[in-house]
């Protein structure tokens, strides 16, 4: 996806269909990873890809069914302490630690999995280092 007018265009159909459509707020959870509509974004902010703008976020704290705060994934791992690299059994990604921020859960589409308690405790923990 690039930073094209055309492109532009298309997010910003897209987000009126989205904050317009009837909404019934998704059952999420902290810990849960959804694909979200993150759109095409500013700089060097992360974006989603794909016809629907999306990406793969994970939430870390819930305020309520409307709103919460989360931070994207990506395939990409690099040693870096902006990312945190999360390894499973059959692929790894890593956490985009420098783009943490509030969405509403309009954005969400559908969970893709649940991080345990453990490891999800962990990757607060990292947070809190980086954060503060």
């Amino acid at each position: 996806m690039s930073y094209s007018p055309e492109n532009f265009e298309k997010w910003n159909k897209l987000k009126q269909e989205i904050q317009f459509k009837k909404h019934s707020p998704p059952n999420f959870r902290e810990g849960d990873v959804w694909f979200c509509h993150l759109g095409l974004n500013l700089g060097n902010e992360e974006y989603g890809k794909g016809d629907e703008f999306l990406r793969p976020i994970l939430i870390l704290k819930k305020f309520n069914n409307y709103l919460f705060v989360r931070v994207p994934l990506t395939t990409k791992v690099r040693n870096s302490k902006y990312y945190l690299t999360i390894k499973f059994s059959t692929w790894e990604q890593s956490l985009l630690i420098a783009q943490v921020r509030s969405l509403s859960s309009k954005r969400l589409l559908y969970r893709k999995f649940k991080f345990d308690e453990y490891e999800f405790r962990k990757i607060k923990e990292y947070l809190k280092k980086f954060l503060f």
